[in-house]
């Protein structure tokens, strides 16, 4: 009896593992004398763990706490592990002592071909502005569309595209360099953002900021400008968590605008036109015409 539990605890273990590292997943834990620093070392301690990415760390990674431990997107776990992870979700975060904090965190890779994405248009972003404000918008933003689901988010993770698109940003190239560049990834659209957050002031502890946000949405199979859009905001935060709810409010402004050309919108017009047809018809039969 206790060599069968054995056997099937060994066998569920294997099953498990195999799940990871199929599901691209990878747990950590680590002590830090910050939340982030703790956040920052399990992840790292995550990355350990995977093969061919043991010697692979964040180094630039700041966590800022906004009330949501389903993090979802980062930019720099998806840079430094090639695509190979490029979200992360935190399963716990305790204070030890005074000095010290303890967290547990998943790796993972998010997805987009599951069955929900499947027939959604595609999405690639280019953030031409690196700072770390925008970095940070930028963050926001594909939190907010990771969450909705209305496009699939195509990973830039071909190191020799990533270098092209550097090299074309550096260059400050036009946005049409850019939409030749990725034509090749058969993508339905190519969203080009251009945020400019400037802190201004820096009083009482509150940061004020000047913000502006324009963008393009391009239509791949046509190069047509579907939608742009500038954004200007004075914008102001008292801790680095309401900046981030901030940001988020404007990435959501963005998105709203860019759903309405989601297939997803497209049929549910559609389907809202058929619905007035049908009555329209109805009415005329009922009034005897």
């Amino acid at each position: 009896m206790i060599k069968k539990l054995l056997i099937l605890f060994l066998s569920l273990v294997c099953t498990y593992q195999a799940q990871a590292v199929l599901n691209k997943e990878s747990l950590g834990e680590g002590f830090g004398s910050t939340r982030s620093e703790a956040i920052k070392n399990a992840i790292n301690d995550a990355l350990g763990k995977t093969e061919g990415l043991k010697q692979v760390k964040l180094k630039k990674f700041e966590f800022n706490f906004n009330g949501n431990f389903n993090i979802g997107y980062d930019e720099e776990l998806d840079f430094v592990s090639n695509g190979v992870f490029n979200s992360y979700d935190i399963k716990s975060l305790t204070q030890t002592n005074q000095s010290e904090f303890h967290a547990k965190v998943l790796i993972y890779k998010k997805l987009y071909s599951d069955k929900s994405l499947e027939n959604k248009s595609s999405l690639i972003i280019i953030n031409r502005i690196k700072t770390g404000l925008s970095a940070k918008f930028e963050q926001e933003l594909l939190s907010v569309l990771l969450q909705n689901k209305k496009f699939k988010i195509l990973d830039k993770t071909n190191l020799d595209l990533y270098n092209q698109e550097k090299f074309l940003l550096s260059k400050n190239s036009s946005d049409e360099e850019l939409v030749k560049l990725y034509k090749t990834l058969e993508a339905d659209f190519l969203l080009i953002l251009n945020p400019k957050i400037k802190q201004i002031q820096n009083e009482n502890n509150t940061q004020s900021y000047d913000v502006i946000i324009d963008y393009r949405l391009i239509e791949f199979a046509t190069n047509e400008n579907k939608s742009s859009n500038t954004l200007e905001f004075k914008m102001s935060s008292t801790s680095s968590s309401s900046r981030q709810k901030a940001l988020r409010g404007i990435a959501t402004k963005i998105t709203e605008d860019i759903f309405k050309h989601s297939k997803d919108n497209q049929e549910e017009t559609k389907q809202d036109l058929d619905t007035n047809h049908q009555i329209n018809d109805e009415d005329e039969i009922n009034l005897g015409f």
